[in-house]
Protein backbone atom coordinates (compact mmCIF):
# COMPACT_ATOMS: atom_id res chain seq x y z
CA UNK A 1 0.00 0.00 0.00
CA UNK A 2 1.29 3.43 -0.97
CA UNK A 3 1.81 5.92 1.87
CA UNK A 4 0.44 9.42 1.44
CA UNK A 5 2.83 12.28 1.97
CA UNK A 6 1.88 15.64 3.39
CA UNK A 7 3.05 17.33 0.18
CA UNK A 8 0.63 15.18 -1.85
CA UNK A 9 -2.25 16.15 0.38
CA UNK A 10 -1.32 19.83 0.17
CA UNK A 11 -1.11 19.62 -3.63
CA UNK A 12 -4.47 17.85 -3.91
CA UNK A 13 -6.11 20.47 -1.67
CA UNK A 14 -4.69 23.32 -3.75
CA UNK A 15 -5.73 21.71 -7.06
CA UNK A 16 -9.30 21.22 -5.86
CA UNK A 17 -9.71 24.75 -4.52
CA UNK A 18 -9.24 24.17 -0.81
CA UNK A 19 -7.18 26.70 1.06
CA UNK A 20 -5.45 26.07 4.30
CA UNK A 21 -5.96 29.06 6.52
CA UNK A 22 -4.52 30.16 9.78
CA UNK A 23 -6.28 28.91 12.89
CA UNK A 24 -8.75 31.44 14.23
CA UNK A 25 -7.93 33.25 17.41
CA UNK A 26 -11.04 32.94 19.57
CA UNK A 27 -10.00 35.54 22.10
CA UNK A 28 -12.16 38.63 22.37
CA UNK A 29 -10.72 41.88 21.15
CA UNK A 30 -10.73 45.00 23.29
CA UNK A 31 -14.13 46.62 23.41
CA UNK A 32 -15.89 43.58 21.94
CA UNK A 33 -18.96 42.65 23.94
CA UNK A 34 -20.21 39.12 24.36
CA UNK A 35 -23.57 38.64 22.68
CA UNK A 36 -25.76 35.70 23.43
CA UNK A 37 -27.38 33.97 20.49
CA UNK A 38 -30.78 35.40 19.58
CA UNK A 39 -32.60 32.09 19.97
CA UNK A 40 -31.05 31.65 23.40
CA UNK A 41 -32.22 35.12 24.43
CA UNK A 42 -35.71 34.38 23.15
CA UNK A 43 -35.85 31.13 25.12
CA UNK A 44 -35.12 33.13 28.26
CA UNK A 45 -37.96 35.58 27.57
CA UNK A 46 -40.90 34.50 29.76
CA UNK A 47 -43.41 36.11 27.35
CA UNK A 48 -43.05 33.24 24.87
CA UNK A 49 -43.88 30.69 27.59
CA UNK A 50 -47.21 32.26 28.57
CA UNK A 51 -50.50 30.56 27.76
CA UNK A 52 -51.81 33.78 26.17
CA UNK A 53 -48.93 33.83 23.66
CA UNK A 54 -49.30 30.14 22.84
CA UNK A 55 -53.05 30.57 22.25
CA UNK A 56 -52.74 33.67 20.06
CA UNK A 57 -49.83 32.11 18.14
CA UNK A 58 -51.98 29.07 17.34
CA UNK A 59 -54.88 31.31 16.20
CA UNK A 60 -52.54 33.24 13.86
CA UNK A 61 -51.16 30.02 12.37
CA UNK A 62 -54.73 28.80 11.73
CA UNK A 63 -55.76 32.19 10.28
CA UNK A 64 -52.81 32.22 7.87
CA UNK A 65 -53.13 28.47 7.13
CA UNK A 66 -49.51 27.97 8.32
CA UNK A 67 -48.32 29.67 5.13
CA UNK A 68 -45.63 32.35 4.90
CA UNK A 69 -47.36 35.64 4.15
CA UNK A 70 -44.25 36.94 2.38
CA UNK A 71 -43.14 34.15 0.02
CA UNK A 72 -45.99 31.61 0.20
CA UNK A 73 -44.05 28.64 1.61
CA UNK A 74 -46.11 26.26 3.73
CA UNK A 75 -45.49 24.19 6.83
CA UNK A 76 -46.95 21.15 5.05
CA UNK A 77 -44.00 21.33 2.62
CA UNK A 78 -41.56 21.04 5.53
CA UNK A 79 -40.75 24.70 6.14
CA UNK A 80 -40.50 26.08 9.67
CA UNK A 81 -43.10 28.76 10.38
CA UNK A 82 -42.70 31.64 12.83
CA UNK A 83 -45.32 34.04 14.13
CA UNK A 84 -43.83 37.51 13.72
CA UNK A 85 -44.74 40.81 15.34
CA UNK A 86 -45.21 43.35 12.55
CA UNK A 87 -44.50 46.23 14.91
CA UNK A 88 -41.73 45.12 17.30
CA UNK A 89 -42.78 44.10 20.79
CA UNK A 90 -39.97 46.12 22.33
CA UNK A 91 -41.24 49.40 20.80
CA UNK A 92 -44.98 48.58 20.96
CA UNK A 93 -45.56 46.35 24.02
CA UNK A 94 -49.30 47.10 23.95
CA UNK A 95 -49.57 45.27 20.57
CA UNK A 96 -47.81 42.11 21.75
CA UNK A 97 -51.02 40.02 21.81
CA UNK A 98 -52.96 41.88 19.11
CA UNK A 99 -53.78 39.53 16.21
CA UNK A 100 -53.68 42.40 13.71
CA UNK A 101 -50.02 42.92 14.64
CA UNK A 102 -49.06 39.27 14.04
CA UNK A 103 -48.25 37.45 10.81
CA UNK A 104 -46.91 34.04 9.83
CA UNK A 105 -43.47 34.03 8.18
CA UNK A 106 -41.13 31.19 7.26
CA UNK A 107 -37.81 31.17 9.06
CA UNK A 108 -35.96 32.58 6.01
CA UNK A 109 -38.28 35.56 5.62
CA UNK A 110 -38.34 36.15 9.36
CA UNK A 111 -34.54 36.22 9.54
CA UNK A 112 -34.37 38.68 6.64
CA UNK A 113 -36.91 40.97 8.28
CA UNK A 114 -35.33 43.36 10.73
CA UNK A 115 -36.91 45.34 13.53
CA UNK A 116 -37.28 48.46 11.39
CA UNK A 117 -39.16 46.59 8.63
CA UNK A 118 -42.83 46.80 9.58
CA UNK A 119 -44.33 45.46 6.35
CA UNK A 120 -47.71 43.86 6.98
CA UNK A 121 -47.73 40.97 4.52
CA UNK A 122 -51.31 40.07 5.52
CA UNK A 123 -52.61 43.39 4.12
CA UNK A 124 -54.66 42.80 0.92
CA UNK A 125 -52.98 45.77 -0.84
CA UNK A 126 -49.51 44.33 -0.15
CA UNK A 127 -50.63 40.91 -1.39
CA UNK A 128 -52.02 42.46 -4.60
CA UNK A 129 -48.78 44.40 -5.16
CA UNK A 130 -46.72 41.24 -4.53
CA UNK A 131 -48.76 39.26 -7.08
CA UNK A 132 -48.30 41.98 -9.71
CA UNK A 133 -44.53 42.06 -9.42
CA UNK A 134 -44.03 38.46 -8.78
Amino acid sequence: MKSIKDEDVEKWLRVHGFKRGKPRNKKKRKGQKHRKHRKFRRALDPFFSTQEWKTIRYKVLVRDKATCQCCGRAAKDGFVMNVDHIKPRRKYPELALDMSNLQTLCSSCNQGKLEWDMTNWTDPLVREWREKIG
